[in-house]
């Protein structure tokens, strides 16, 4: 994704637990996020520079990273509620 799917605040409003991010490679750092929802796992991450700016995000459901089109917010309602 090319800009925040959901803001930190929306993420942990919908029930999503933030996860210890960590460095990359001296150039940046990512935050990520999961949501537990019976036996599955839906996880967004998102990478940002050293100095703040947002990089790039991605969504995986179940480890695996869903590509194609880009996602909006009312997928990740869906995706949770087919959870």
């Amino acid at each position: 994704m090319k800009t925040q799917l959901l803001t930190i605040e929306e993420l942990l409003t919908l029930g999503f637990q933030e996860l210890e991010g960590d460095t990359l490679d001296d150039v940046g750092y990512y935050k990520w996020w999961v949501f537990y929802k019976n036996e599955s796992e839906l996880h967004i991450t998102y990478e940002y520079k050293n100095n703040g700016d947002f990089v790039l995000g991605y969504v995986e459901l179940n480890g695996e990273e869903l590509k194609g089109r880009e996602l909006q917010k009312t997928d990740i309602n869906f995706l949770i509620g087919i959870m």
